[in-house]
């Protein structure tokens, strides 16, 4: 079995096509996968999201409205999952798919909509978005990311417990789902992955 952790900027470019590789990759080969997303909403992220969009690195306002739209994303899917893994995974998946590939713009009405969509109380959401325990729940992922020196998202930690002797975990940095594919193969071939610049062995 894998245990999977994805870093991902909720609202970011790269994240969807990257997930869904994973999820059907595990599908493909017939692995069993606990899949947890980490959204993150640091000053890093937003300085990445800014840098890879090309956007006015020194346009505070600007800067100011995509912190408030990835911590209203990061919270509000933390929130969801209050209500059921699936049904978050389900809001998380269309709401990247709105805003990455159909150019919807973020606001608090495309919220709304695809937490509708996904059968979710939006009322319920929206509450707990705000609440101390969402806050310290997205404090902890933030800590779980230092803590492995995630650097970029879309960044993925794969634990195989198949291997009994080998409790190591795995960072990727993949951008893309084709970039991600080989570290995905390279995995399911060798007990012992090599590390090169975009794998790391983890302690």
């Amino acid at each position: 079995m894998w245990e999977v952790f994805i870093f991902i900027n909720p609202i970011g470019k790269s994240g969807l096509t990257v997930e869904k590789t994973l999820i059907n990759f595990t599908k493909k080969h017939n692995i069993a996968v606990h899949l947890t997303f980490v959204p993150l909403s640091s000053v890093q992220i937003v300085d990445n999201y800014i840098k890879y969009n090309h956007l006015n690195q020194h346009d505070l306002q600007l800067r100011n409205q995509i912190t408030q739209n990835i911590t209203l994303a990061t919270h509000c899917y933390k929130a969801a999952t209050l209500q059921g893994k699936r049904k978050s995974r389900q809001f998380l998946m269309s709401l990247q798919e709105a805003v990455d590939f159909e150019k919807r713009p973020f606001n608090i009405d495309l919220v709304k909509e695809i937490a509708t969509q996904s059968h979710l109380d939006v009322a319920a959401m929206l509450a707990d978005q705000n609440s101390n325990f969402t806050a310290q729940q997205c404090l902890q992922d933030q800590q779980r990311a230092n803590q492995l020196n995630i650097q970029t998202t879309p960044s993925i930690v794969i634990f195989d417990y198949s291997n009994a002797q080998d409790d190591q975990g795995v960072i990727i940095e993949a951008e893309t789902g084709a970039q991600l594919e080989p570290f995905l193969n390279k995995l399911v071939s060798q007990r012992h992955v090599q590390q090169s610049p975009d794998l790391h062995i983890l302690d």
